[in-house]
């Protein structure tokens, strides 16, 4: 899973206004990570706002209720259908989503997925069939962005693996909406953690096995328009301690918005 860990926000830059100036959306982003092909998914729209259908590797139709909320998403191979997820909703806090059941193409359930929340960030996504989550470390004091990324085997708990950097920007990050639903669409579809506006400008990968051992450093370039919306992340990695300099790129998103 690939994402976007947010650092503090700097109060001091202009880029100030929302996640997307002029109220665009995000309706289509290709990632090209180096030596791997180039991989494009395109976010279809309703009249409504609503993310409707998705085209990925596959095709996904998503399935909403009459007031708006999710029910299923339905993924198909050409005609065929491959596979669909359950989606469910908190009773007691009924505009965030609980989680979702993962159903392959004889809807026989493969996996159960539960998510948790502090405020309105998504802190923990727990997979209970395929036994491992994903715990996203909020920055303490403050609570503003991102710290970290611990994934851990539900039995085998690790330390934090991914480490943001004391220091931010004010990068507004692509798959960021207040709307819940396309929130967790896009993060579902593109790993990329919508819960979070700002965006950071490095990230250290941890040791598994050794407490604060850093093993490799990722750094992001971003690209503007001139309404202040990223439409290029260049990420480039170095892998050589101490120093960490031999930085080469290794991947390329490029992002495309609807202003209407």
């Amino acid at each position: 899973m690939s994402c976007f860990l947010s650092c503090k926000k700097n109060t001091n830059s202009v880029a100030q206004q929302g996640a997307n100036p002029g109220k665009c959306k995000l309706v289509s982003y290709t990632d090209h990570p180096y030596g791997y092909a180039l991989t494009t998914t395109n976010f279809n729209f309703n009249d409504k706002n609503q993310i409707v259908s998705v085209d990925r590797y596959y095709n996904y139709q998503i399935d909403y209720t009459a007031d708006g909320k999710l029910t299923k998403i339905r993924m198909y191979q050409g005609n065929y259908a491959v596979g669909s997820y359950l989606i469910y909703y908190y009773h007691n806090t009924p505009n965030f989503i609980s989680g979702y059941m993962v159903l392959d193409g004889n809807n026989k359930a493969t996996d159960t997925v539960t998510l948790s929340y502090s405020g309105d960030k998504l802190t923990l996504e727990t997979h209970t069939t395929a036994l491992f989550n994903y715990q996203y470390i909020l920055q303490t004091p403050g609570g503003d962005g991102l710290s970290g990324l611990d994934w851990s085997n539900i039995n085998t708990p690790m330390h934090i693996d991914y480490i943001c950097r004391p220091y931010g920007n004010d990068y507004q990050n692509p798959f960021y909406t207040s709307n819940k639903e396309n929130q967790f669409l896009y993060y579902f579809f593109s790993g990329e953690y919508a819960y979070q506006l700002y965006l950071p400008t490095s990230l250290e990968y941890r040791d598994l096995k050794i407490q604060g051992n850093v093993i490799s450093v990722l750094k992001y370039d971003y690209q503007i328009d001139s309404s202040k919306k990223v439409i290029k992340r260049i990420t480039e990695q170095a892998n050589t301690p101490p120093g960490f300099t031999d930085f080469k790129q290794v991947d390329e998103d490029t992002y495309t918005y609807d202003c209407k």
